[in-house]
């Protein structure tokens, strides 16, 4: 080890002899022997030099860390450490504020014996003698090139999930137990029709932020009880005093005390799918079709809770045939940890106190196997409003609730609420899927090796193939192209589903790829074409009668008129739908005595069917025909 005590070795004033001199010289010799010692066991590198930069001492660390022995290094410059990354004026400017009698620190790259870049936490200080004499150099290394490492790739994931956080088209937020919005994304403040996040944060949703039809104590109960909800309806105030219906999963975050942190989660916007619910329910008769042959399991109740009909989807769920659910009540299918909450909710819904109730449940299969659904009850009152059934209407959830599990195990904040989205949301680039949460597995039937990194042509209905591939070019080219649209994909059983996809140009790893959220649209689908079909089937029926068949609604509007009526009438079809049909076809002498026939049939003081005879206007002219109108 080369000699190096001259260079720190503490000078003591004075020019004392005999003993004192010989204990200032043991005290410095027990100090240099600490201080050697504390130099030795460093975890830094720590290495001197001359006046000129040879190095005439390093310490293990040192060689530890840059893979040189000590007799490697002794007699050399810094230089063998010079890793080509930093520019000559850079070490130029090191050297002149060191001779400047200035300490310099930073963080520099050195390379290493054998080739390796590392980044280094570095401190250089010139040695003084009593004079003031630069006698010296010090230098205190220490090694983070894993600490830059880590931090470089936080920065990266952290880039790439906020990427899907403001883009994705579904509400994101994060609000605090006292209704304090925390986080909001950009799809989330337009859903509620605010011009920035700060107007949004400004808002208590304790406070009237939700519809009192929907309070939020329910959400907070379901939260403090379980942690976690899924698909929860509700309603949110907008900036414009209205409502938006959602569809609502988040879970509890809480702090290594147990202390609720916050609630994270995310919304879907349900306004026009409630909309549509709510005109089934009250077109019963009309739709009924749907509710046998529609692919979401439906079962009727009547007000003791008994099964009195239920949908071939339903039967198929549960095992059963319609003739045996009919002598069950909801408790015989119900799993017994739920039957105290469902009980107690139905009699809400039957009262009235819960105009809805929306849950995730476990049902007992005829064979006493266990599947999951999200079941959702609404009344059906009859025309005085007095309930008449309980509608239950079940989406079967199996697979949804094995990668909710899995996704529990996960730790990531941005991938738990992604891969938890009921919709398939997945990036791509040169017509190939690079990522995807495994919703798309579960739409498309194929095994995540199987579509992660491959081209997705093959997976698209060959009629719809050059659509998307072009959507896929003008959208990657930067060219305007709608953002939703729907398409076929093959299932990997040879079936057809339907898929609407809402895709925005991004960032991916540096790259330019598309973000595309695509829902499963398969079940409206049908419907729509079911319930098309079922109309037309209708209509065709009314249009071979010789006779006008009319129906108008309790504000006297024409709702539906066969191709005799339009003949008799002189109008094209379809021209009268919307109209008033006192106003437009009764002429004024007769309207009020035709008009109070009505309004008596609506009030059900005619009972039975009746004949009655009027004059109708034929296109606005008086003409002598005669309607026969039978009434209920």
């Amino acid at each position: 080890m080369s000699d190096y005590t001259s260079l720190v070795t503490p000078r003591e004033p004075g020019n004392a002899t005999g003993s004192a001199h010989q204990d200032t010289t043991s005290f410095k010799a027990q100090h240099m022997s600490l201080f050697k010692l504390g130099i030795e066991r460093s975890g830094e590198a720590i290495f001197l030099t001359d006046i000129g930069g040879k190095i005439l001492y390093v310490n293990p660390a040192f060689e530890k860390i840059y893979g040189f022995t000590s007799k490697e290094v002794l007699g050399q410059t810094p230089r063998i450490l010079k890793s080509g990354q930093l520019a000559a004026d850079v070490y130029g400017d090191i050297w002149n504020r060191l001779l400047n009698k200035e300490i310099v620190s930073g963080e520099i790259v050195n390379k290493t014996k054998d080739g390796r870049l590392l980044t280094i936490e570095s401190s250089a200080n010139p040695v003084l003698d009593d004079s003031g004499k630069i006698i010296g150099f010090l230098a205190i290394q220490r090694d983070i090139t894993d600490r830059k490492q880590t931090e470089e790739a936080l920065r990266n994931s952290e880039e790439r999930f906020r990427g899907i956080f403001e883009n994705a088209t579904i509400g994101i937020y994060r609000t605090t137990p006292d209704g304090l919005v925390l986080m909001a994304n950009p799809a989330l403040i337009r859903m509620l029709g605010y011009g920035s996040f700060e107007e949004l944060a400004k808002q208590d949703l304790e406070c009237g932020g939700y519809n009192p039809q929907y309070p939020r104590a329910v959400f907070k109960k379901m939260m403090d009880m379980m942690g976690v909800v899924h698909g929860l309806e509700s309603a949110w105030k907008k900036a414009d005093g209205g409502y938006v219906q959602v569809l609502e999963s988040a879970r509890t975050i809480r702090d290594k005390n147990g202390e609720i942190l916050y609630y994270e989660g995310t919304v879907e916007d349900i306004t026009n799918r409630k909309k549509a619910e709510d005109a089934l329910r009250e077109n019963e008769e009309r739709f009924r079709m749907i509710f046998e042959t529609g692919p979401f399991p439906m079962v009727l109740s009547n007000t003791s809770l008994k099964f009195v009909k239920a949908n071939t989807a339903f039967c198929k769920m549960l095992g059963y045939s319609e003739d045996e659910i009919v002598r069950l009540t909801f408790k015989d299918i119900t799993h017994p940890d739920y039957i105290a909450r469902d009980s107690e909710a139905v009699q809400k819904v039957c009262s009235g106190e819960l105009p809805v109730y929306n849950a995730e449940k476990r049902y007992l299969r005829k064979d006493g196997s266990i599947v999951w659904g999200s079941v959702t009850l609404g009344r059906i009152c009859d025309k005085d409003g007095q309930l008449s059934y309980i509608l239950a209407m079940v989406e079967e959830i199996n697979e949804r609730k094995k990668i909710e599990e899995a996704l529990r195990d996960s730790e990531e904040r941005y991938r738990l609420l992604i891969e938890n989205a009921n919709d398939a949301i997945f990036i791509t680039r040169n017509f190939k899927i690079i990522y995807s949460n495994n919703k798309i597995s579960e739409i498309s039937g194929y095994g995540m090796q199987d579509i992660i990194g491959k081209p997705f042509e093959p997976f698209i209905h060959t009629d719809d193939r050059a659509m998307v591939l072009e959507h896929h070019r003008a959208r990657m080219a930067g060219e305007k192209v709608e953002g939703t649209y729907r398409f076929r994909v093959l299932h990997q059983d040879g079936s057809i589903r339907w898929l609407e996809i809402n895709a925005v140009k991004v960032e991916w790893y540096g790259k330019p790829a598309t973000l595309n959220f695509g829902r499963d649209i398969t079940a409206r689908v049908r419907a729509d074409e079911a319930l098309r079909a079922e109309s037309e089937r209708a209509q065709s029926y009314l249009n071979t009668a010789g006779v006008i068949f009319v129906a108008i609604d309790s504000e006297a509007k024409i709702t539906l008129l066969n191709r005799k009526g339009y003949e008799v009438l002189g109008y094209n079809e379809g021209e009268l739908i919307g109209k008033d049909w006192f106003r437009t076809c009764i002429p004024p002498e007769e309207s009020d005595q035709v008009r109070d026939v009505f309004h008596k049939i609506i009030d059900g003081e005619i009972e039975f069917v009746e004949y009655h005879e009027n004059r109708v206007y034929q296109n606005r002219r008086k003409a002598n025909h005669c309607l026969e109108e039978y009434r209920p």
